[in-house]
C-alpha cells in the first residue's frame, strides 16, 4: 500500500491500495477535520494561500494497515496572533485504518 498527503490548497491524503501507483483512492482531510473539529474549522483558501493551513503534512504507516497523518492549524492564517487572542496554533495527528 502507499499513501501521499499534501494540499495547496487544502489537506488531502491519497491511497494506493494495491501498491501499484495506477488507481488512487483521495481522502478530503480539510473536510473530515471540519466535520468533527466544529470549533476549530479549517477555512478553505480564497485566494489560494489565504487559508488557516499550511497545508504541511506528514503520513506514516504504523503497521501493514494502519497509519497517522499530522498537519496544521493556524489561528490567523499567515498573519501573526494578535496579543490580546486568546487562539493558538495547532498540531492535529489523526490514526486511519485501512480495510482491505
Amino acid at each position: 500500500m502507499l499513501l501521499l498527503s499534501g494540499g495547496r490548497p487544502g489537506l488531502f491524503l491519497w491511497l494506493n491500495r494495491a501498491g501499484d501507483v495506477r488507481r488512487w483512492d483521495r481522502l478530503d482531510l480539510q473536510a473530515h477535520h471540519n466535520q468533527w473539529v466544529k470549533t476549530d474549522p479549517i477555512i478553505k483558501a480564497q485566494p489560494a494561500f489565504d487559508s488557516n493551513t499550511s497545508s504541511y503534512t506528514e503520513v506514516r504507516m504504523l503497521d501493514q494497515r494502519s497509519f497517522v497523518v499530522i498537519y496544521d492549524r493556524l489561528a490567523h492564517g499567515w498573519r501573526a496572533i494578535p496579543p490580546d487572542s486568546t487562539e493558538t496554533n495547532s498540531i492535529w495527528v489523526v490514526r486511519g485504518t485501512v480495510a482491505h
